[in-house]
């Protein structure tokens, strides 16, 4: 039971971080060509 639920914390945390890191992906992408 518990090694489910620290699997299903570990997935979510990785879902959010992703969702954050393709929602901020244009900002990167802007930033990096700013410097080129």
């Amino acid at each position: 039971m518990a090694k489910i639920l620290v699997a299903f914390v570990m997935l979510f945390v990785l879902g959010a971080s992703f969702t954050i890191a393709l929602e901020n992906l244009p900002k990167l992408i802007l930033f990096i060509n700013s410097f080129m």
